[in-house]
């Protein structure tokens, strides 16, 4: 089986010599446990792995969307199966069978590599987060330059060449124009340089600024729900020049991740030239990396009457440690009818207090009004609110 381990990071985990090295002295030279999967397969694992260990074992895609575990016990007094959830975090346990729970809406945070025990699942989470860190920087590099262009009345990035650069000094050191977008995003270049570079290029071609968005309007839920004599489907908003009512589903408005808004929540759209608009919550930490230069970019926007669909609601509760925390979480949740796509926690052994964050699908947010109040009568909750991620990673306010 060893073997079999090692021909699979030779394939999947391209690294130097003294990286593979390492990988193995880590993984496979360690006391290893033995579990099992519903269907009787027997992994083996070094000794202290966690759920995310065992997923990216399995293969790398379920590794990526993995939310947690299912630990099934056969009870010897009844000869009863009993099932229980664990967050990814949880040290696994020779003998157990350990059902991987996956979710396509969870993707690796960099929490997770304090989660991971294995070499090769803090690899495969590094890649992850290198790629995708880079598509959020190229975008946020993208909408800089576009708006700093935009302002000065010319046209935005969409006219920009792959060699518009090739003779700015600044920029000789990236390889493509996508490279320089990054650096923008990461603040590893300046966009004063690279407007003052492409300006007078762009004005010699004669690219002109377009028109500005026409303003969105606010249109009453009542009034939406009164068309036809039926609720409508899940809207935002409705432009001031068209009829037509954008919905959720549409390619044109999309629901912000980091944040994720829920009927009921402030909102405000983010107009991306070219891409169309993110709504996140008005109190979102994304809005403010954007500053005062983005503010002609923002869009007042409503919630208008919608036909009940889940969404994700990610939550934070703080409490003081004690056994049965999660499992009393995990069931006043379930008791409520509301599904919990994801869950992790961590406890801090000096001062006895743990953080579990959990992500659930939410319909409204008097649903979320209602699973707070329960939460908070479970034993030695502190507290419970509503997550606001930056980037990749979920914070909370500190409750000593």
């Amino acid at each position: 089986a060893w073997i079999e381990q090692l021909r699979e990071w030779q394939r999947e985990l391209p690294q130097s010599a003294d990286e593979f090295v390492e990988a193995v002295k880590g993984d496979i030279f360690q006391e290893q446990i033995f579990v099992f999967t519903p269907k009787g397969e027997v992994k083996d694992l070094p000794r202290g792995s966690t759920p995310l260990d065992m997923a990216y074992r399995i293969h790398t895609d379920i590794g990526d969307h993995c939310a947690g575990a299912r630990i099934i016990t056969n009870m010897a007094d009844t000869g009863r199966l009993v099932t229980r959830l664990v967050p990814l975090d949880y040290e696994l346990q020779g003998g157990e069978i350990v059902d991987i729970v996956v979710n396509r809406t969870a993707h690796p945070t960099r929490d997770w590599l304090s989660f991971a025990r294995t070499a090769a699942a803090r690899t495969k989470i590094r890649r992850y987060l290198k790629t995708y860190e880079r598509e959020i920087d190229l975008q946020l590099g993208r909408e800089r330059l576009d708006l700093a262009l935009k302002t000065l009345g010319v046209a935005g990035v969409g006219v920009v060449r792959e060699d518009d650069f090739s003779s700015c000094t600044a920029m000789k050191k990236f390889a493509t124009l996508d490279d320089i977008y990054v650096a923008l995003g990461r603040e590893d270049a300046q966009v004063e340089t690279a407007v003052e570079h492409l300006l007078p290029l762009l004005q010699s071609r004669g690219d002109v600024a377009p028109q500005p968005m026409p303003k969105a309007r606010h249109e009453s839920a009542s009034a939406s729900s009164e068309k036809n004599g039926r609720v409508q489907q899940p809207s935002l908003f409705a432009s001031q020049d068209s009829q037509s009512v954008i919905n959720k589903t549409s390619t044109q408005v999309k629901l912000a991740h980091c944040c994720c808004p829920i009927p009921g929540d402030s909102i405000l759209g983010l107009y991306n030239p070219g891409k169309g608009m993110i709504v996140h919550r008005s109190d979102c930490r994304t809005l403010r990396r954007f500053g005062e230069q983005a503010r002609e970019r923002f869009v007042e926007v409503n919630w208008l009457q919608i036909e009940p669909q889940p969404y994700l609601a990610p939550i934070t509760i703080v409490a003081r440690d004690r056994a049965g925390l999660l499992r009393d979480v995990a069931a006043v949740v379930s008791d409520a009818g509301i599904n919990m796509i994801a869950v992790t926690s961590s406890t801090n052994a000096s001062s006895q207090k743990a953080v579990i964050t959990a992500t659930l699908e939410i319909e409204a947010i008097d649903q979320i009004d209602r699973i707070f109040k329960r939460l908070r009568q479970v034993k030695n909750v502190v507290s419970v609110s509503r997550s606001l991620a930056t980037r990749n990673t979920l914070t909370y306010r500190s409750i000593e």
